[in-house]
Order: structure tokens, then sequence, then C-alpha cells
């Protein structure tokens, strides 16, 4: 019965949540004149299949004061030579090619605190290389930064759906994110472990920007983009947290269930328990429970925690009805949430023990040590 109840409570929280989660097309906003200068900075490495497309896309936007920043990251493919083509063509687009990692830095933080060095525009949009955004969405994001008076906004984007068990691990990570950003509270409000960054889409104003210890305070942080967001926040910026709505930006992200499996691995760790042996048991046990506690009540065959169990599964059914008006996933997909979490904690643990057992974390071929990343670690947890 107890669990029942505290399940029924945090699904009327996470909707709660994704119910508050404004989008960028909620705004009754002007688009400013003139537009203030963007600079975007993407970070790449080895990126030769996508960054093509990536620079095509932003250069070919209609939005009138941009300025692109790449930064090709020890780049073992073609990326290098993309990069200069599209640079000679385009002025627009500038370039910086990194030889080495300076000692206790992140590969991508490093590049991205390059990037911010040579970037001349009022906002800069740190995005990953597989993103784009078009000038309405750069138009609307500007618009917004300046009527609700930001230092950061961060878009959650739209996501492609592709097969029912990655939407699932996609849709589960995003309620659980959403539901810790706890949208219903004002920016005053918010507590600083509940600010949010997005990789995919995190702009922030280069004056505010500046006044912070900027990315070499994040130089060993691998959850960089919700770091971004803490930073800004501990240093009295106001940051806002939304999803994209209609207008975009898209994203397909990855392409298959296992993708994200990987994907997940080198940022999960850092950003659900601060490599704490702690926080991992308690999050792995708290995870557990949605979906194991049902299946061990039905195991028992007896009436009353068969009743409850059924219960808990009415909940989530009832949950799902409701939050599909909220959010863009099918009703079966939301239904499972609580497999989803049981999952999600799979993933977790399989990241966790391979963390321990390479002593550090992989990411684009360098292994950085355990060590380094527990002290360099900067995102703040919390519900």
């Amino acid at each position: 019965m107890s669990f029942a109840f505290i399940w029924m409570l945090f699904l009327l929280r996470a909707y709660k949540a994704i119910f508050h989660l404004k989008s960028l097309d909620s705004f009754a906003i002007s688009i400013l004149n003139p537009l203030p200068r963007i600079s975007i900075v993407i970070a790449v490495k080895d990126d030769e299949s996508e960054i093509e497309d990536t620079i095509r896309a932003i250069l070919n936007s209609n939005y009138p004061d941009l300025e692109l920043v790449v930064v090709n990251d020890r780049s073992r493919d073609r990326t290098g030579e993309i990069l200069n083509a599209y640079s000679l063509a385009d002025k627009r687009l500038k370039t910086i090619h990194l030889k080495e990692l300076p000692l206790g830095w992140l590969g991508k933080v490093h590049a991205m605190h390059q990037g911010v060095k040579i970037a001349s525009g009022e906002f800069l949009l740190f995005m990953d290389a597989d993103m784009s955004a078009d000038a309405q969405v750069l138009e609307k994001s500007a618009a917004v930064m300046e009527s609700e008076k930001l230092d950061h906004l961060a878009i959650l984007p739209n996501v492609a759906q592709k097969s029912y068990w990655l939407d699932l691990l996609m849709a589960t990570s995003n309620i659980l994110f959403t539901t810790s950003a706890k949208p219903w509270m004002s920016i005053e409000e918010r507590p600083q472990h509940s600010v949010k960054g997005v990789g995919k889409f995190n702009l922030v104003r280069k004056s505010s920007f500046l006044k912070t210890k900027g990315f070499e305070w994040l130089k060993m942080e691998v959850a960089d983009d919700v770091a971004l967001g803490q930073l800004m926040a501990q240093n009295e910026g106001r940051s806002l947290f939304i999803k994209a709505g209609i207008s975009g930006p898209n994203l397909n992200w990855y392409p298959t269930f296992w993708d994200m499996v990987l994907g997940l691995e080198k940022n999960i760790v850092g950003g659900f328990t601060n490599y704490r042996w702690s926080v991992f048991l308690m999050m792995i046990m708290i995870s557990f429970c949605p979906f194991l506690i049902p299946v061990v009540a039905f195991l028992t065959l007896e009436t009353w925690p068969i009743f409850w169990g059924l219960v808990s599964v009415v909940i989530s059914f009832v949950f799902a009805l409701k939050a599909k008006s909220v959010i863009d996933y099918p009703w079966n997909v939301l239904a499972a949430f609580p497999i989803g979490i049981f999952i999600l904690a799979l993933v977790l643990v399989r990241s966790f023990f391979i963390c321990q057992k390479n002593g550090g974390i992989k990411w684009s071929a360098t292994l950085y040590p355990l060590k380094a990343l527990k002290s360099g670690c900067r995102v703040r947890l919390g519900l």
C-alpha cells in the first residue's frame, strides 16, 4: 500500500513537471530589431559524417547576424579538411584546429573554452555537432532571452521517434530530467541543483558568462551541459529550461536503443551519481522499485499484495493517458514508464561498473582518470 501511494505521488510530480514545462512557442514575444549577433560554438572530433550537414544547415539559415565557431578537437578523419573548405567559402565560419589536449581537461570542454575566446556574439549558443537551428528558432530564443531578462536559456529539442524501446528510454530520460528541473517553480525560487543545461542547445549571454569562472572551472565535468546552467545560476544568472515546441529545434538523436546505451555510458555515472558509491546504490534501489515491487507482489499469489500491485499498474496507465496530452510520446510508451526507469537503472549499473573497471571514463578514444573526474565534478544532484 505504501509503495502504491509513493508511486502515485511521484507520478503526480512527474505530470506536474511536464505539464508546466513551457515551450519556445508559448512565449508572447516580439522579434528583436535589430537582431543581436549570435555565435554558435560547436566542438567536433572525428565528425566527418555529420559536421558538413550541420555547417550547411546553419549557414543556410536566414538569421542576419550569425557567426559559427567550430573547434576541431584533434580529429583524425576528414573533419579538418571539411572545415577549411567551408571557412574559405563563408567568412561567417571561424575554425580552430587543436592538436593537443592539455593535462586536466576534457577534450570537448577544452574545445568550447577555446571557441569562446574568438566568438564575437552578444549571445553564445553551445551546440553539439549533430544539431542545427533555423533562423526562426534563433530569433525566438534571442527574444525570450531579452523579454525574460535571462542569462541562460536551455532548450530540450524535439526528438524523432524511432523504435519502441528507444522511445521508451528517451521518454524516461526526458521525464526524469524535466521532473528534476522543477519547471513549476519560478526562476527566483528554483534551487541551484534543479537548474538544467542541454548540450544540444545552451544559449548564454556572453557578458554574463564572462563574469563566471568559465569552462576552466568545468574542465573535468563530463555533464558539462548541466554544469553550465548551474554555473550561470551560481553567479546570479537567470536560467530557464524549456522545450522546443512546434518550431523546433528538432533532433535525430540516437539511431538505435543500443547506441543510446553506449552514448549514456560516458555521462550517466557523473550526472547521476557524482562517481560516489553511496549515491549509486541509493539511485539503484529507488529506480528498481517501480518495476520490481509490483512484479514481486504478483508472484506472492496473495490477495493484498496483488491488489496493491494492480493499483500501481493502474496508476501508471492513468499517468500515461494524462501525460500523452503534454508530451509527444505514444501512450503505450508512457505506460511503460516504470519499465523505462528499470532499464535506465540497468544502464547506470553497466556504466558505473565499466567506469570502475577502467579506472575512469573513455570518451572519444581518451581515458579520463576517475580521480580527476571526481575532483572536477561540479554538477549538484537533486530531485
